[in-house]
C-alpha cells in the first residue's frame, strides 16, 4: 500500500479497486467491498478469498492504465521514465496480489471500503471535497445510480467501524506521517470522520 494523500482515493488499494471498476458502477459494486469487511468485522484477519491468476491480471492492468493516465506524484524519484516506473510497479503489484499478502492485513480490507462509502456519499447528494478528476468523471456518468437507504446506512455503520479500527489507525498515522511532503501527514482521520457525518446526513435526508 502507499498514501498520496489523506482522502478516500488517496492510497493504492483504493485506486486498484476504482480501476476495477472499469467506470461502471452499480449497487453491487458499491455493495462488495462493503461485504468484504463486514466479514473482516465479523471474522477476522485471512478470511478474504484469495484471488484467482485471471483476477490478479485484470486489477494489475487495470491499475497500470490508471497510472499512465494520471501517474502519482513523485515517481520520478524511483525511476527515470514513467514507462520504466509502470514496469516495476506491475511487478510489485503482481507479486503482491500472488502472494496473498493481501489476505493478511490485521486492519482488513478497508481502502477499498472507504472508496465504496465515498462513491456512495456523492452519488446520495453528499460529495467530499478534493476527489480526483477520474472519481468526479465517474460520478457524473454514472449520475442516474442513486444509493438506497439500506446502502447508505450500511455504509455509515462500515465506515463508524473503521474509525474504531486502532490498527488501521495506527498503520495510517504511520504511513501518512513517513511521506508528508506527498501525504500532508496524519490528518488523525478527520477526513473519514467527514465521510461518516455525510453519509448520516444522507440517511436523515432520506428518513
Amino acid at each position: 500500500m502507499g498514501y498520496f494523500g489523506s482522502g478516500a482515493f488517496d492510497n493504492d488499494d483504493a485506486r486498484d479497486w476504482l480501476a476495477s471498476a472499469k467506470g461502471k458502477l452499480s449497487s453491487a459494486t458499491l455493495s462488495r467491498p462493503l461485504s468484504k469487511y463486514e466479514k473482516f468485522a465479523r471474522e477476522g484477519p485471512g478470511t478474504s478469498e484469495r484471488m484467482t491468476r485471471e483476477q490478479i491480471e485484470r486489477v494489475v492492468a487495470g491499475q497500470i492504465s490508471f497510472w499512465r493516465q494520471d501517474p502519482p506524484p513523485n515517481w520520478e524519484k524511483e525511476a527515470k521514465t514513467l514507462e520504466e516506473w509502470l514496469q516495476r510497479e506491475e511487478s510489485r503489484k503482481r507479486d503482491y496480489y500472488s502472494s496473498g499478502q493481501y489476505l493478511d492485513r490485521e486492519y482488513g480490507p478497508v481502502e477499498a471500503a472507504l472508496a465504496a462509502a465515498e462513491l456512495i456519499a456523492s452519488l446520495s447528494g453528499n460529495p467530499g471535497n478534493g476527489l480526483p478528476d477520474e472519481v468526479n468523471s465517474m460520478l457524473q456518468s454514472n449520475a442516474t445510480l442513486i444509493p438506497s437507504t439500506a446502502l447508505i446506512k450500511r455504509a455509515a455503520v462500515v465506515v463508524k467501524e473503521i474509525l474504531s479500527n486502532d490498527r488501521y489507525r495506527r498503520m495510517r498515522a504511520a504511513f501518512l506521517n513517513a511521506f508528508p511532503e506527498a501525504s500532508g501527514g496524519d490528518d488523525e482521520m478527520r477526513s473519514i470522520e467527514s465521510l461518516l457525518k455525510r453519509l448520516q446526513s444522507a440517511e436523515r435526508t432520506r428518513g
